[in-house]
């Protein structure tokens, strides 16, 4: 039998091994559709927390708040005073203007929120601080806390920080999670297929003394599992892509308060991860599930 053949005949036998073993077929299905949707899920969830971090800013940053009635010469002299600290290099001056103008670019989408803030506007002037290293931001910020006219010392370390906790413990259920499903869906994909090769035992073996290659009959099975997989793959991709699209990206944009990354700029690597995954676990589980009835 010709290359062309054998692939033919392959794909043919693997789907009537699926709907000969329809209900383990479908629970193999359903299991690693559901996995992948998980993993997706927590994925996209990293992806916008990082997102997040990204905007709140850099890490060695320090806002401080003066007071309203803060006159020029106060200002300067706080200006002055905090560069003086050691560990700080740097003092930038932003006007409550100035600060208005960039939180109207940043939610430019949103115009309602900013409504009336240009005739009472309830920003103050600050200063962004910048310190050389992280480490030293928590001795700079009480320093900054002691000079006059500070009434408010905001460290953008703390807010990323929170934010990186909640990422590393995101990520580590993702990779629990992932093994876990994993490894269930791989033994479910393997007893799928044991199932199948021990109701066609008989057929097996006589194939076997006609002359067949055990890598012919090893195709089947792996084709049978790779369909499964594969079906699996990409309805947990497009499920995944449609409950982000229409759920979570929805919510998270009509809060106003974060600019949420757009599926499409992950899709390719998500569908490739996907696949991936699927073609490993279908053609191990397979593999494994056959070698013992090929020994005729």
């Amino acid at each position: 039998m010709n290359r062309a053949k054998c692939i033919a005949y392959s794909i043919s036998d693997g789907w009537r091994g699926i709907f000969h073993n329809l209900m383990m077929s479908l629970i193999s299905y359903s299991m690693l559709v559901g996995s992948l949707l998980v993993v997706g899920s927590l994925v996209m969830l990293v992806l916008n927390i990082d997102s997040i971090i990204e905007g709140v800013g850099d890490r060695n940053e320090i806002l401080i708040y003066v007071s309203e009635d803060a006159t020029d010469p106060e200002l300067e002299t706080v200006a002055s005073a905090a560069a003086r600290i050691t560990h700080v290099e740097s003092c930038v001056f932003v006007s409550r203007e100035s600060a208005l103008e960039s939180m109207k670019e940043e939610l430019s989408d949103y115009p309602s929120i900013l409504e009336g803030m240009e005739e009472d506007n309830p920003l103050r002037d600050s200063f962004r601080i910048r310190v050389d290293d992280p480490e030293n931001a928590e001795a700079v910020e009480k320093a900054l806390s002691g000079i006059p006219k500070v009434e408010k010392v905001q460290a953008r370390a703390d807010v990323i920080e929170s934010f990186l906790k909640t990422r590393s413990a995101v990520n580590l259920i993702s990779i629990g999670l992932m093994v876990l499903l994993g490894v269930i869906s791989f033994f479910i994909i393997m007893n799928t297929i044991r199932i199948s090769a021990y109701t066609r035992r008989e057929e097996i073996g006589i194939m076997r003394m006609v002359g067949a290659e055990k890598s012919m009959i090893r195709l089947s099975f792996v084709t049978e599992a790779v369909i499964i997989t594969l079906a699996g793959s990409l309805t947990a991709y497009f499920l995944t892509m449609l409950l982000y699209n229409e759920l979570l990206a929805k919510t998270l944009e009509n809060t106003g308060l974060l600019s949420v990354v757009p599926f499409a700029d992950n899709a390719f690597a998500m569908l490739a991860a996907f696949v991936a995954v699927s073609l490993v676990i279908g053609i191990a589980g397979s593999l494994f599930s056959i070698n013992r009835y090929l020994r005729v």
